[in-house]
């Protein structure tokens, strides 16, 4: 095969969604063993709605293990201590789900709208996935 075949081939793979950013299939990937992230409605992002900034809003997401190993979940951070996630510390067997819960505390924020990107950091072949939480914060008119 010429280069440029591959490139069209690997091309063409990529538009259909076949390959993700990772290199690894969008679906799982089945060539390599090891437990995979899979986001069920490639629903990523957890709205928190509207809400006070004396609150504390919770939310949750589903993460379903696509692969064929255990999936263990090591940390979930981000860069700010006002969001803070709880997840399953036992690990998620092949094509087990599991819900990660994460809560905003939004005390002393100014009101407006939130957006934070968490980190899953795990032993999956896509070993560091993101999650997006957003919100409103009301201004307190009670």
């Amino acid at each position: 095969m010429t280069v440029r075949a591959a490139i069209i081939n690997l091309l063409m793979a990529i538009a259909a969604g076949g390959i993700t950013a990772s290199g690894a299939s969008a679906v799982g990937d089945t060539d390599t063993d090891g437990p995979y992230i899979t986001f069920p409605d490639n629903n990523r992002t957890i709205d928190l709605g509207y809400f006070y900034a004396d609150s504390i809003q919770t939310g949750t997401i589903t993460i379903l293990n696509t692969g064929n190993e255990e999936l263990v979940i090591n940390s979930i951070f981000n860069d700010c201590h006002c969001v803070r996630a709880t997840f399953p510390r036992q690990p998620i067997a092949p094509g087990d789900s599991a819900r990660i819960s994460v809560s905003f505390n939004g005390h002393g924020r100014m009101p407006g709208g939130i957006m934070k990107v968490m980190k899953i950091r795990s032993n999956a072949i896509n070993n560091y996935e993101r999650i997006t939480v957003k919100g409103e914060i009301k201004r307190d008119n009670r």
